[in-house]
């Protein structure tokens, strides 16, 4: 032990995250075989933060998002309507953390008209 305390290097920067570094690999190879990727996967974050936005402003709901392109928040002023929206959106079949992400997957397999419906079920009251 003693030599591999003096002898050995060991960082965890990436330590056990073998999921995260395979995600990286993917988009890496993504970004090089389409170099407009990140743009495309970016304006439909924004369209889909767009979504969110029309249908608050619809429902006359208090709220906004924060962030940018493929990673965002959405943000309401009353916490219990956020519970609710988190809740509805799991019945719908969107699970929402903290933070939102936008995936190629949710791009290419996931028509925008769904976000729309799903944003105007979860905050009907």
């Amino acid at each position: 032990m003693q030599y591999f305390e003096e002898k050995v290097f060991f960082s965890g920067t990436n330590c056990e995250e073998i999921l995260s570094l395979a995600a990286c690999v993917a988009t890496l190879r993504q970004l090089r075989e389409d170099p407009d990727f990140y743009h495309k996967l970016n304006a439909y974050g924004e369209a889909i933060r767009g979504a969110f936005v029309d249908a608050t402003y619809a429902h006359s709901i208090a709220a906004h998002t924060i962030g940018h392109g493929i990673r965002f928040q959405f943000v309401f002023d009353e916490t219990a309507m956020r519970k609710v929206f988190v809740r509805k959106m799991c019945d719908l079949g969107v699970l929402i953390g903290r933070d939102f992400f936008v995936t190629k997957a949710m791009m290419g397999e996931i028509p925008f008209e769904f976000w729309r419906e799903c944003f105007r079920d979860a905050l009907e009251s």
